[in-house]
Order: structure tokens, then C-alpha cells, then sequence
């Protein structure tokens, strides 16, 4: 699979990253919207960085929207 990482405190997930992985390496806590990603993906979300990641985007987010820490995965299935 294809990766996309990034570092910032803010960052869009893309059509284009539909299906594949977001890794964000940044120390800083940081909000990721998924509302772009297309439907009937998974798409993983890996916080390698010390700095929580919190999902947002409208109807594509229900349940757990925040890592645990280092090293966790948070997988987004739109459909």
C-alpha cells in the first residue's frame, strides 16, 4: 500500500488517499478530516509522532475518533 506522511497540526485526507496510509510522525497533538475519502475504502491512519490524532468529517465518523498513543492505527471504513 502507498503511504502519505505528514507532519503538521492539521491535515485533509484526499480522494486520493482513499484506501491507503496516512502516517503522521508530528510531536504536536494533530486533526485530520476525512470527509474526502471516497466511499467503500479502508484507509489506515498510523500516529507514529508523539501527538494525538483526532479524526473529523462529517458522516464518515462514528465511534473512536482520537488515537491511544504512540504507535496506534486508526482504520476509517466509508461506505
Amino acid at each position: 500500500l502507498t503511504t502519505r506522511t505528514f507532519a503538521t497540526t492539521t491535515d485533509t485526507a484526499l480522494a486520493t488517499d482513499s484506501g491507503k496510509i496516512i502516517r503522521s510522525t508530528g510531536a504536536a497533538a494533530t486533526t485530520i478530516n476525512v470527509a474526502a475519502l471516497l466511499d467503500n475504502t479502508v484507509t489506515s491512519i498510523i500516529q507514529t509522532g508523539a501527538g494525538q490524532i483526532t479524526i473529523t468529517g462529517a458522516v464518515h465518523v462514528a465511534g473512536l475518533t482520537k488515537t491511544a498513543g504512540q504507535n496506534a492505527v486508526i482504520r476509517v471504513t466509508t461506505s
